[in-house]
Parts: structure tokens; sequence; C-alpha cells
């Protein structure tokens, strides 16, 4: 290989954009299947026994309830007064 032909080939190796995209894949998939773990070990371990966490929606629906609950009362107390107000004559 003479000079030129280094130089040519090295100056393609620094300016081509996909060599180091197309190399960093390779070795990615090469890690991966080496790793040894399928998915098949992943869901062969048992279900899931985690609690279930908290989240922002919990809170809200917990004020929605609550919400709904007081709006049952004030309808029972609203039921109640026009009930003595009808029995009242008025």
């Amino acid at each position: 290989m003479t000079w030129l032909q280094r130089y040519r080939v090295r100056f393609y190796v620094r300016h081509s954009i996909w060599i180091f995209p197309a190399l960093s894949m390779a070795a990615a998939l090469a890690l991966a299947a080496c790793s040894g773990k399928s998915t098949e070990d992943k869901t062969a371990s048992g279900p899931m026994t985690a609690p279930a966490q908290k989240t922002v929606i919990d809170t809200q629906l917990k004020a929605l309830q609550k919400a709904k609950d007081v709006q049952k009362t004030v309808d029972q107390q609203k039921a109640e007064l026009d009930k003595k107000v009808e029995d009242g004559g008025g």
C-alpha cells in the first residue's frame, strides 16, 4: 500500500459520517448477544409483586370522590329543607 492509498483511506475514514455509527451499532449488537439474558428469562421469574405506587391521578380521584360525597350531603340537606317548607304550608 502506497502512501497515497493510506492517505486516501485515512481521509475517507476521518471524513465519513456513517462509519462511527455503524461500528457502534455492531458493537452494541455484539454486546447484547453476549449478555446471556433473554426476554424469556425476565418473564419466567414470576409476576410482579411490587405494591402499586401513588400517582397524581390517585390524588385527583380522591378529591373528585370527596366532592361527590359533599354534593350528596348538600342535596340531602336541600331535600330535607324543601320537605319542611312544603309541610309548613309555605
